[in-house]
């Protein structure tokens, strides 16, 4: 990386995989992933592409390298700063000579373009008239495609880059528990406040103190669980709402210029979404530290599944 700009960063977690192999290029991080329930292994090439035409083709054949040590279940997804068509940009000429060269790689490498399900492009230069492209992308090998039939690929808003963070799954699946305990990102609602004050107060007297206490905290766990019920759903769903209003806007804007209101919008929506996510890293962060939290192994119906998000290959843009 050079400051802020041209860094890569895989991650995985190591409860589900060990990384066998790793690979520095000029323009790429592989790694090759061996998952511990049953030794499978997955080789994800994360990818920032130059700027500059002068290193195009040293970039083309280092693609070609890697495709060379391949492991079979291979994607290859990031930034590669290059089309791969004239209709992956808007507005002025495409360089043409570029994407022959770069559709050649991807014929000659048999890599699979994944389509983004719900953008065109995903990079904008934040002008009021902008230009759009599609700079970010995920290929994946036949053999990737044998094993993940169902990959898909799809955008999320853009919320501090000029990038479209692309997410790349297969399947998914989170355990759930069912005990009660005190989560630390309510502590930033201030209902909360409100909520243990009331309950502290409303045990009754005349019992000895000890007991006078253990009723205080039962009636505050009674009050926080019925305070609670529904509550991570309904930040999920303003989430969620943000996240369609930023889409709509992305959207919006390449069709036509933002009003002046829709520009004032969505920064707001954007400041409302970092909190929600906030309080969501809070709360995953406060139960990896607790012994209560399990990884299931798959039994019966229960598949585990395995999700390509997990390389976190976004150090790209985010």
């Amino acid at each position: 990386a050079e400051g802020t700009r041209g860094g890569l960063l895989t991650a995985w977690n190591s409860s589900l995989f060990d990384c066998n192999q790793e690979w520095k290029g000029a323009f790429t991080l592989t790694v090759l992933l061996k998952r511990k329930i049953d030794g499978a292994t997955f080789m994800i090439s994360n990818v920032y592409g130059p700027t500059d035409v002068t290193l195009k083709a040293n970039f083309f054949q280092e693609l070609r390298s890697i495709h060379s040590v391949s492991s079979g279940i291979w994607t290859l997804l990031g930034d590669f700063n290059v089309l791969l068509s004239v209709d992956d940009k808007n507005g002025d000429t495409a360089h043409v000579a570029d994407i022959l060269k770069f559709r050649e790689v991807v014929h000659d490498l048999h890599l699979v373009d994944l389509p983004i399900l719900n953008k065109a492009f995903t990079w904008t230069n934040g002008r009021g008239v902008p230009t759009l492209e599609r700079l970010d992308r995920a290929f994946i090998s036949t053999n990737w495609l044998l094993a993940f039939p169902r990959s898909t690929l799809r955008a999320l808003p853009r919320l501090r880059s000029d990038h479209t963070p692309l997410v790349l799954t297969a399947f998914t699946f989170i355990p759930s528990a069912n005990l009660f305990r005190f989560e630390s990102f309510w502590l930033r609602h201030p209902a909360v406040f409100d909520v243990v004050s009331t309950a502290w107060n409303s045990t009754t007297s005349g019992l000895a103190p000890v007991n006078q206490f253990a009723s205080k905290l039962k009636s505050i766990q009674t009050a926080l669980r019925n305070w609670s019920v529904g509550l991570s759903s309904r930040l999920q769903r303003q989430a969620s709402l943000c996240l369609l209003w930023i889409d709509w806007l992305d959207n919006a804007e390449e069709r036509r210029s933002l009003t002046n209101l829709e520009r004032a919008l969505r920064p707001m929506l954007k400041v409302r979404y970092e909190e929600l996510c906030l309080q969501e890293e809070i709360k995953w962060k406060q139960r990896s530290r607790v012994q209560w939290l399990k990884i299931f192994p798959p039994q019966g119906h229960l598949q585990e599944d395995f999700t390509a998000a997990e390389w976190a290959g976004k150090g790209t843009r985010t």
